[in-house]
């Protein structure tokens, strides 16, 4: 029988005002990125199963190998929205992942990236289409049999080799809903827009 040492991920209250801090911790010392603080604003639909996390979305079954996306939990139909300005390079369906689409982001500082979406309850672009940061791109879902029968949105950035809180507009973990009445200047890794809807306080 294999035993699994595991980490247990508690979400904290953080101290500025608006954000709550999700204490990522270590899972596996190999991975660079798992000592990475996020910042995650109030109004932001909640990450359930972080990167590198061995358990899954639902926190009722362990993963086999550590998590290499982060789980956005969010009721069904619920806007993802492009992080940053890109054409779709993939759409389809998995039997695993369900819906899925491929962003391909050339950026200003010559940069480039990839971001995927899975388990997408519906589709709102096709193959090819140019596509801007805040536009929506389809809806949150659990198509596919690893959705673990939650709506989520399982986000993955370069393949799911790169840790997705490195890459934030608002610097590395700090998270930012997009706003579309803000003007973005992508500097260096510091690219994404939160890839869902987040919910108006006012």
């Amino acid at each position: 029988m294999r035993i699994l040492s595991l980490n247990v991920f508690a979400l904290l209250l953080f101290t500025v005002p608006g954000c709550q801090s999700i204490n990522t911790g270590r899972v596996n010392s190999s991975d660079r990125s798992h000592s990475i603080e996020v910042l995650l604003p109030k109004n932001a639909p909640s990450i359930k199963s972080d990167y590198s996390a061995l358990r899954s979305v639902s926190q009722r079954s362990w993963r086999s190998r550590p998590h290499r996306g982060i789980d956005i939990v969010a009721p069904r139909g619920h806007p993802v929205l492009a992080p940053l300005d890109g054409v779709i390079y993939g759409v389809g369906y998995q039997d695993e992942s369900g819906h899925i689409i491929h962003l391909d982001h050339q950026n200003p500082n010559g940069t480039i990236i990839f971001t995927s979406y899975f388990h997408l309850n519906r589709i709102d672009v096709e193959f090819g289409d140019k596509v801007t940061r805040g536009q929506k791109i389809g809806e949150v879902g659990q198509t596919g049999t690893t959705s673990d029968n939650i709506n989520h949105l399982h986000f993955v950035v370069n393949w799911g080799r790169d840790n997705p809180h490195r890459y934030w507009i608002g610097g590395e973990g700090v998270i930012e809903c997009f706003d579309p009445d803000k003007t973005y200047h992508p500097k260096s890794n510091a690219l994404l827009t939160y890839p869902v809807a987040c919910i108006d306080l006012d």
